[in-house]
């Protein structure tokens, strides 16, 4: 399953470079961490071509771009999950943004053909793949081996491994995996792996970088020991987003 998946294409992602940032929670700046709609259309208007949305399931079992259900009611005025994704759309983030449903994101990326949706958070990878079936288009986020796989069974093309911690790091270096997504902090402590495993073609997915600098973090770092960057702000301006 590995070795077949080791040839899919993630290098094109490992080879992307300096300019290759992902829109953090749909956005940056005003529309940090919305998962809306109108953060998506801002991050595209501003040149990025990937942008990560977390996703939820509904209680009626479908697809709401949100970091999680107390953060969504924080943004919408509105407490617990919505009964249903109808209700959900009724709703507006901060006042005025459109939520986000499967089927939704699903019309973006059909509309703008250019960017990939990076996710996470969503382990119904059956799911996901119904109500946005453009496995081509997603790099999916998982959190252990097993979700690994079962992502894979599902038909996911591009699965990155959560590096939360020092343990999982070394499940990674065991496994392989080609697509890593990791912590700055943790990525720093762990500088010379990080070189290495850039070195052998994994793409290096680094995240926080604000807390490490950010500006200076990502030109000391791209293209030697990571190849992409999560960005809640406008990125350097050295460096452009696509």
């Amino acid at each position: 399953m590995l070795a077949k998946y080791n040839k899919s294409g993630h290098r094109n992602f490992h080879t992307s470079g300096p300019g290759h940032y992902i829109a953090h929670g749909g956005g940056i700046n005003q529309y940090l961490y919305t998962n809306s709609k109108e953060a998506v259309e801002n991050a595209l208007s501003k040149g990025f071509r990937f942008i990560e949305l977390d996703l939820q399931k509904t209680n009626d079992s479908h697809l709401l771009a949100a970091h999680d259900w107390k953060h969504f009611g924080r943004l919408t005025g509105q407490s617990g999950i919505p009964a249903n994704l109808d209700d959900a759309l009724k709703l507006k983030i901060n006042g005025g943004q459109s939520p986000l449903s499967g089927k939704k994101i699903h019309e973006l990326l059909r509309r703008y053909p250019d960017w990939y949706l990076v996710t996470d958070k969503i382990t119904d990878f059956d799911l996901l793949l119904r109500e946005i079936p453009l496995p081509e288009r997603m790099i999916v986020e998982v959190f252990s081996p097993q979700d690994y796989i079962r992502a894979l069974k599902a038909g996911v093309h591009y699965p990155a491994f959560s590096v939360p911690h020092q343990a999982a790091l070394r499940q990674a270096c065991v496994h392989g995996y080609p697509m890593i997504a990791i912590g700055a902090e943790l990525f720093l402590s762990n500088i010379e792996t990080m070189r290495q495993l850039h070195r052998k073609g994994v793409c290096i997915m680094v995240f926080d970088t604000e807390q490490a600098g950010h500006a200076r973090f990502i030109e000391s770092h791209a293209g030697t020991a990571a190849s992409m960057f999560y960005i809640s702000t406008e990125p350097p301006a050295t460096l452009s987003p696509g």
